[in-house]
């Protein structure tokens, strides 16, 4: 879980009729967040079900101020991180009777979002012994709730270095159906300033206004004054002075159903001595303004005109911080309203992304086939067509489920048997025989009993329709979907009966196109009809799995180097060799001979597999011969980039010299990929190294890096978990100085997009002397939080 929640009380024992202050805190891992008791334009509040004894009064929750959290699509959000701790107090009955204990207990459903969201629900529970008097009852948990009461904001009429703090409105009253304004007056004191909404100077805290729900008012963004700018010894200052006037749009709806409503919301400003410029703690106040709602008939009359006057002159802000909404940021957004809904959504994420999966070039081969395969059979009995899709549905279902445990149970990611040489070699020979047997050199025989109800020799078999729905799934672990890599990453999370329900639901949503073909095969009918061209299309489809056997040696190579990719061909030609003996037994050959054959293409199997690789080299050998062979090349110094035509000049990745290419000014971007994963190959070849997108690289002073998860790195891997991906493609852009603020873009990449989001992250300005392209102090303020 990523947040851990813990229910205080103020003292150790409670006393009939005695008022006892509870704390729920809740802690969240570095870079989550939970949402505010107004989440803003995004996300899901918190939700908290009281379990009180018999007679006890719960009071008000009181929460500490949030933050504003701007994502790429310009979306506004209210959160809260880090430790966040509310406030509430609890009175016990009167009649309660001493010597007995009590349990309050809480349940706290929350959304918690970092790059994905994830819903997870708290059940806690405090104990309380019940004593004859409150004198009896110690204090106890002090620090937290001293911690928790210097977070909250201050009253109205006790704001901080303000010598007023109120809030007006444009109107006398509400009217249904029409809009307004609501200004927040802060008369700061003559001594001191307060920063802008906007500082200047890095780590300084911005100025904001923060508004609660009111129910029948829409409340807009905040308009801020031109700030008043300063010299100083640490550079430019952004601050406001004397009266400073915030103004918030509000619409009302057509029918309010009070006769008068109250706007409430908080402040949150860091204040700064004018004579020392020495910036005290942040500090944050409420505001409120009550309205009467007008009747039917009555008009609004304007009020406190000098005030909104002034306003009308304020810039207004209503350009996005960010470069216009591209595909990923899209699909980012529709994950995380999906995610909303909670195990629901998590359900309809994996469906679709499994749904999605069959059109990825890994998975596109088996389901050529397997539509092939419904042609062949369009002549049989709808009952043997549905058995058969349904097979083929099982195998994927249950390659799913393995994958979820190896995954939720034993903390692989997705893409990570592709990792292991053994495992990859193995699938390269399993699809070369698939391949083979495309070309005619064997078939795979069904049951006699088949055969005695007269079907074709090349009729497909259950055990044949499953083991290809197996290999379709595995094989697209080497590509990942749309919403299945946020998809898996949530499931990762939860529970292991629900992350495995989860991925059952992916192997669903994959299987379902195929279980609705079988099930209605008159749809065929818009296939050719079975001829000649279905010989053509197999062989078409055989080329099309040797192309993927390529993709696949050409990780090896990377892992195992050249000599074991040699050992590997020569094992392949065991595989064939085994293959065209199978096919050499006819259907109708006697059982002896058979069981001969298959002895021996067992044991050709065998005996390719130890030449290979155990007598002639073993495969941890060449796996470190070629790890020291990659140890031994000396990364190129970003520093001294030329960017040539037709290539991205790629600097190795490793995590400390990107924070610190980050830290000195640079703009990085960061290719997590693999030599097995084919989406990252058709990123990379269709968008990435492209003659436009290298310009722009080029031109912002951009450094390339690639993270080569083709062998299991542990800091790729633990980046991955970190930005809440399952596996690559993953592709990050840091703007220069900003390594806690990188930019997430999605797994399938547009080129137009990638630019916007190139541009977006702005040009590198280093400290020192630029990249080369084809064509050519700060003082610490103290207590500024």
């Amino acid at each position: 879980k990523k947040a851990r929640v813990e229910l205080l009380v103020d003292h150790d024992a409670i006393a009939p009729g005695q008022r006892v202050e509870l704390a729920l805190a809740i802690e969240l891992e570095d870079d989550w967040h939970v949402y505010w008791r107004n989440r803003g334009e995004g996300g899901l509040e918190p939700h908290f079900e009281w379990d009180m004894p018999e007679g006890f009064a719960i009071g008000q929750l009181h929460w500490p101020s949030p933050r504003r959290h701007v994502d790429a699509a310009d979306t506004h959000t209210f959160i809260l991180e880090h430790e966040a701790i509310l406030l509430t107090d609890v009175t016990a009955p009167a009649a309660l009777e001493a010597g007995q204990e009590v349990t309050i207990g809480l349940e706290a459903d929350l959304m918690l979002c970092k790059n994905v969201c994830i819903r997870e629900i708290h059940k806690v529970a405090a104990v309380l012994p019940v004593v004859a008097s409150a004198d009896e009852a110690q204090p106890a948990n002090g620090s937290d709730f001293t911690f928790a009461r210097n977070r909250l904001p201050q009253p109205q009429g006790e704001a901080r270095h303000l010598d007023a703090l109120s809030a007006v409105a444009s109107v006398d009253r509400i009217v249904p159906g029409e809009s307004f304004e609501v200004g927040v007056v802060l008369d700061i004191s003559e001594n001191y300033y307060i920063n802008s909404n906007r500082p200047t100077i890095e780590d300084f805290i911005a100025t904001d206004v923060f508004h609660h729900s009111t129910r029948g008012l829409m409340i807009g963004r905040p308009r801020f004054p031109p700030p008043v700018m300063r010299d100083s010894p640490i550079g430019e200052l952004s601050l406001f002075t004397g009266r400073t006037v915030i103004v918030l749009p509000v619409e009302a709806d057509r029918v309010l159903d009070a006769t008068e409503l109250t706007i409430r919301g908080e402040v949150t400003y860091q204040a700064c001595d004018e004579e020392t410029g020495m910036c005290l703690r942040p500090t944050s106040a409420e505001w409120a303004v009550t309205l009467p709602v007008a009747e039917a008939g009555e008009e609004a009359q304007p009020a406190n005109t000098e005030i909104f006057q002034e306003a009308e002159a304020y810039p207004v802000d209503d350009e996005p911080d960010t470069e216009p909404l591209d595909t990923a940021t899209t699909l980012q957004r529709i994950q995380i309203w999906f995610a909303s809904w909670g195990v629901v959504g998590y359900v309809v994420l994996a469906l679709l992304g499994g749904f999605i999966l069959n059109l990825t070039p890994c998975v596109l081969p088996i389901v050529s086939i397997k539509v092939l395969s419904f042609v062949q059979q369009a002549g049989e009995h709808r009952l043997r067509i549905l058995t058969l899709g349904l097979a083929f549905a099982a195998g994927i279902v249950v390659s799913f489920i393995a994958l979820g445990l190896l995954i939720v149970g034993l903390g692989q990611q997705w893409g990570g048997l592709f990792q292991t040489p053994q495992v990859v070699i193995g699938l390269v020979a399993v699809v070369t025989a698939f391949a083979l047997s495309l070309f005619g050199v064997f078939s795979v025989n069904p049951p006699r009993a088949v055969g005695e109800l007269g079907q074709k020799v090349r009729t497909e078999g259950h055990h044949n329709a499953f083991a290809t729905g197996l290999l379709a799934t595995v094989l697209g672990t080497a590509c990942t979907a749309p919403f299945l890599s946020a998809v898996v990453a949530i499931a990762a999370q939860q529970p292991p009966s629900v992350g495995l329900f989860i991925f059952a639901m992916a192997g669903t949503g994959m299987a379902l196109p195929y279980v609705l073909l079988a099930a209605n095969p008159a749809w065929l009918k818009v296939v050719p009809r079975p001829g000649p061209w279905m010989t053509t299309f197999e062989h078409l489809m055989g080329f099309l799995l040797l192309a993927i056997t390529i993709m696949l040696l050409d990780s090896l190579e990377y892992q195992i180097g050249g000599r074991g990719l040699l050992w590997t061909l020569v094992f392949l030609l065991f595989v064939a060799a085994a293959a065209w003996l199978y096919g050499r037994v006819g259907y109708d050959a006697p059982r002896a001979r058979k069981l001969r054959t298959y002895v021996i293409v067992a044991l050709l199997l065998v005996v390719g597999w130890l030449f290979s690789f155990r007598w002639m080299q073993t495969i941890p050998q060449l796996m470190e011969a070629q790890h020291q062979q990659r140890v031994g090349v000396v990364p190129s110094d970003p520093r001294d980039l030329t960017w040539e035509a037709g290539r991205v000049p790629w600097v190795p990745y490793t995590r400390e010299q990107a924070e610190q290419l980050v830290q000195e000014g640079y703009t990085v971007f960061i290719n997590y990929t693999a030599r097995w994963c084919t989406n990252c190959k058709v990123n990379e070849s269709a968008v990435i190294d492209t003659e436009p997108v290298r310009a722009v690289m080029a031109e912002l002073g951009v450094v390339p890096m690639k993270a080569d998860y083709t062998s299991f790195d542990q800091a790729i891997s633990e980046d991955l978990e970190r930005f809440g991906r399952a596996g690559v493609p993953m592709y990050l852009i840091y703007p220069a100085n900003q390594w806690d603020d990188p930019l997430l873009l999605d797994e399938m990449l547009t080129r137009d997009g990638f630019i916007r989001s190139l541009r977006r992250a702005g040009p590198s300005s280093p400290t020192m002397p630029r990249l080369e392209q084809e064509d050519e102090e700060s003082q610490e303020v103290a207590g500024n939080g």
